[in-house]
Formats: structure tokens, C-alpha cells, sequence
């Protein structure tokens, strides 16, 4: 039925309501039981058609859709598929190729995947909304940035390749009180220089051609999703993990050499078994991060551990572990908790399994700006299968070791 005849057809129900509301009220009475069960019926044939106008409605928009940009049209779905094959056919770099409308879509997650069509003028109305076609390379970093625990809270920079930043090494000092007319002595300043490199990641998704083809499915978004997770996942685990010997340095790094008596290295307190956390190790573990860290602290952990912190209580009865305002945020001595499955779980002695860390401060993590996605011939050809194979440059490095308080598992118990 077409949106005409919906419209028609609710417009025929509402006036039989209005005529048995009417009658009532003319005759001074209220309704029958059978006026009450037509009512109801009426109201739910009402309820029914306005769910199919909207339907209705919102397929006519998506097949009619024409976006307004500023300065240029914009291409629609059915074009920028046709954009897609072409850019294939041509072996060309892929990562520029649009894969949105000029469009705000009703939910928007922003994880790369989800990222819909719709309508959406560039205009006042529409200020601040995604009315920017995004681009190939834009769907990836959307993704990594949804799908990233611990680089959300790092110092992000873009880089053009290797490259050196100069940054302090440790917190301010503090100024001195000198007498009037006297001389004020220089004192140096601690900076250290922190070279960014670009170490290479990549990632290979794989479709069949009939795929690219099916109007139905959203193969781009579906690649750029894909591809966004590997990287998430690969950065990750090297902004945690990563020894800084021909690879990005981790937040696990400074372990080695942590030391409660020097500010500049990070700090760490040990358990007294491998297998338990209490809630002395949390507040031991918090006041040996320096004040000036804990503001902007948040805790990490595997999400095993996790579990553990849930049972803990202090000497009130009270939970140490709570809800935040958002939810599925936890909160752990005013600090967010932070799952990652790249931090070290309980049960084995010597490792790190949870940490108070300013990690704005700890981490410096620069990731190219280029990024290049090609399409691979030759590997796939016989089998009539598309691949893309997508490139980022990312490194990550410690610049403030002292902004990191590890939970250190101890030894295990007798006789375990």
C-alpha cells in the first residue's frame, strides 16, 4: 500500500472515533461496552497504520535521498557503490573513497560500521551533525577510536613520519623565595626527547565479488569496520605489551625498573599472594602515584580481575568497586576502570595485574596521518574473491615513568 492510501485509510478510521465519541456525548452518556471494544479496535487500526507510514516513509527516503553539501552535491547510496567498483576496476588507493552520504543517520555509533544514511542539509538546523561525507580511511580511524580502551585516554598527536617531540621528563619544580635585589640562580629544567616512529601495521579483508555486489549489503562499511577492529586490537596490545626493541613501547614497559624512592620511575606495590587482591593493595597502589597523576588517573586491568575488585569491601562493609553516573562505567577509589585483555591476570607472580596510571601523562602515541588501502589481485584472483589490504604507521612511547602505580602479584602461597 502506498503512503496515499495509508494516509487515506487512517484519516477514514479517525472520523469513525470522532463520530462514536460524538454520538456518546450527544445522547449525554457514556460508551457500551461494544461502543468501548470498536473504540479500542479503531485506536489500534490507527496505531497500526501510522507504524507502516513511517516505514513507508523512510524507504521512500532512502531511495529518493539527495543531499545538499556545501560547495558540491553529494553522491547517494546506490552511486557511491557504483564509486566503490569503479575504484576497484582501477586499482587504485582506496583509502579517500567516500562510503557515506552527506547524511546523519538515526543511530550513529561511530564504531565504523554503523554509520547509515540519511538526509541532513548542511545547514544551521543540522549544526554540529555528521553532515560530512567520510571517507574510506575516516570509517577505519572511526573504528579504532570506538573500539580502543586505553589509547582513549593517551596523548594522541598525528605524525607525518619518524619524528622527534621534546617533552618534560617529570612534573614542574617548584619557585623559590629569594630576597629583594638578590640574584635568582638558573636551574635547568629536565626535558627528554621522545622519538616517534612509525612502525608499519596491516591488515587483509576479504569478500567474494557477488558480495560487492548485492545492493543489500553495506560491503564498505562492512570493510572499513573489519579492518578498524584489527587495528584497534594491534594497537592495543602494543600500547600495553610493547618492549620498545623494533616495536612501540607499553604501558608495561617501566615495570622492570620501578622504584617507590624515585619520582621519575614508575612505582609498585606487591600482594601478598599471586592469586588474591586485597583492598590494602588498591589504596597502597593509589597514594604511591604521585598527587599530581591521580586527577586524571584511571585504573587498568584485566577484565578477570575485574571480578576480583567486585568482591572487595573496606573496613566499613563497604564495596570498593562502584557504578559511575554512566553506565557500564566503574569507578575504583574515584578512578575509572579500564578493561583491557592485554594486561596481565592474576595468579602469576611478578606480573602486573592492575595499575593506577595518568596515562595522558605516561603515553605519547603518534599514528600517521596517511593511510593507504589498495585492493590485492593477484592472491585472490582464481577464486573470485575481492581482498583489501589497509597499512597504518603507529608507535607508541613512555615519557613519564613515574605517572604509573603498579598491583604486582606476589609469590605463591605455601604448598600451592
Amino acid at each position: 500500500m502506498n503512503l496515499k492510501a495509508l494516509k487515506e485509510q487512517k484519516n477514514e478510521f479517525l472520523t469513525k472515533k470522532e463520530e462514536l465519541l460524538n454520538t456518546a456525548i450527544n445522547e449525554n452518556r457514556v460508551l457500551t461496552n461494544e461502543e468501548e471494544i470498536r473504540l479500542q479496535e479503531f485506536e489500534s487500526a490507527i496505531s497500526k497504520i501510522d507504524g507502516d507510514i513511517k516505514k513507508t516513509t523512510e524507504e521512500i527516503r532512502k531511495q529518493t535521498v539527495e543531499v545538499v553539501k556545501e560547495g558540491k552535491g553529494s553522491m547517494n547510496k546506490t552511486e557511491l557503490r557504483q564509486a566503490f567498483m569503479t575504484a576497484l576496476d582501477g586499482n587504485k588507493d582506496l583509502s579517500k573513497l567516500e562510503i557515506r552520504e552527506t547524511a546523519t543517520p538515526a543511530v550513529d555509533t561511530h564504531d565504523g560500521y554503523n554509520i547509515g544514511t540519511g538526509a541532513a542539509p548542511f545547514n544551521s538546523a543540522h549544526k554540529g551533525a555528521d553532515s560530512v561525507p567520510v571517507t574510506l580511511e575516516a570509517g577505519i580511524r572511526e573504528a579504532i577510536d570506538f573500539n580502543s580502551n586505553v589509547l582513549g585516554y593517551a596523548n594522541v598527536i598525528q605524525t607525518s613520519g619518524t619524528q622527534e617531540i621534546v617533552l618534560d621528563a617529570s612534573p614542574a619544580s617548584e619557585a623559590r623565595l629569594v630576597k629583594e635585589g638578590a640574584s635568582i640562580a638558573t636551574v635547568d629544567s629536565e626535558f627528554r626527547k621522545v622519538t616517534v616512529k612509525a612502525y608499519k601495521y596491516a591488515e587483509i579483508v576479504k569478500f567474494t565479488r557477488e558480495v560487492v555486489e548485492d545492493v543489500n549489503f553495506d560491503v564498505v562499511g562492512h570493510a572499513s569496520h573489519r579492518l578498524g577492529m584489527s587495528f584497534s586490537k594491534a594497537f592495543e596490545k602494543s600500547a600495553m605489551r610493547g618492549t620498545g626493541t623494533d616495536e612501540p613501547e607499553g604501558l608495561l614497559k617501566p615495570l622492570a625498573a620501578a622504584d617507590n624512592d624515585d619520582l621519575q620511575k614508575a612505582s609498585k606495590h606487591i600482594t601478598a599472594s599471586n592469586t588474591t587482591i586485597a583492598a590494602k593493595d588498591i589504596v597502597a597502589a593509589y597514594y604511591n602515584l604521585p598527587h599530581e597523576c591521580r586527577e586524571n588517573a584511571v585504573f587498568i586491568c584485566h577484565p578477570d580481575t575485574v571480578k576480583a575488585l567486585a568482591m572487595l569491601q573496606d573496613a566499613n562493609g563497604r564495596q570498593l568497586l562502584t557504578d559511575g553516573l554512566v553506565p557500564g562505567v566503574r569507578i575504583l577509589m574515584g578512578c575509572q576502570v579500564v578493561e583491557t585483555p592485554y594486561a596481565d591476570k592474576l595468579g602469576t607472580a611478578g606480573k602486573a595485574v592492575g595499575m593506577f596510571v595518568d596515562v595522558r601523562r605516561a603515553l605519547t602515541v603518534g599514528v600517521r596521518s596517511d593511510m593507504n588501502v589498495r585492493q590485492l589481485h593477484e592472491l585472490y584472483a582464481a577464486t573470485d574473491m575481492v581482498a583489501l589490504v589497509a597499512t597504518v604507521r603507529f608507535d607508541s612511547r613512555i615519557v613519564q615513568e613515574g605517572a604509573i602505580s603498579y598491583i604486582v602479584a606476589g609469590a605463591a602461597p605455601t604448598g600451592a
